[in-house]
């Protein structure tokens, strides 16, 4: 039996190890999403990249700043919803007046972020795009943090938080469209 170890203590101590880790990865976690509730309550944008519309702030990236070309299309949107155009003609208006769809006009500014051609279908609008664009209180100079959370800890599946815990913060960029027309749509 020479040249072999036995690690009894080791067999002993891999339980104790394991709950340490988790314990030690679900302090982490508790630590992220309260320095991301602080950011946002301080009213910075804390996403990947800026939504249709803006852009972030060269100076600033928890800053957001318009797009002037994207803008137009959101007023546009807003303008149509309000005038009673539906989603789905809203949809072949802006594909008949080829007009980029927010992914093919992120790729047109990024063109090196997406590798795959997929994405690049430039004017295939889809009613759900129409809809979150029109959902997006961001589009009111507001920013929005915590409209959806994980179940817990181990089960990552996003379920929507009710409303009184959301993070709203007024003025913290400015505004694409009116209040009037946002209560109008």
């Amino acid at each position: 039996m020479r040249g072999q170890v036995y690690d009894i203590g080791g067999n002993i101590l891999m339980p104790i190890t394991n709950v340490i880790n988790s314990l030690y990865a679900r302090d982490c976690s508790r630590k992220v999403k309260a320095a991301h509730r602080a950011r946002a309550k301080d009213g910075k944008y804390i996403g990947g990249h800026a939504p249709f519309g803006y852009v972030k702030d060269p100076n600033d990236r928890h800053h957001l700043i318009i797009d002037p070309p994207a803008a137009e299309v959101v007023k546009q949107i807003f303008k149509m919803f309000a005038e009673g155009i539906g989603y789905v003609r809203t949809t072949k208006i802006l594909r008949e007046q080829k007009i980029l769809n927010p992914q093919a006009y992120f790729n047109q500014n990024n063109p090196d972020y997406y590798k795959s051609e997929y994405w690049r279908k430039p004017f295939d609008w889809y009613a759900t795009s129409v809809r979150v664009i029109l959902s997006n209180r961001i589009y009111l100079g507001q920013l929005v943090f915590g409209k959806t959370k994980c179940k817990g800890f181990y089960n990552k599946k996003r379920v929507p938080a009710p409303e009184d815990e959301w993070i709203v913060v007024e003025g913290t960029h400015e505004p694409i469209i009116s209040r009037e027309l946002w209560d109008t749509v």
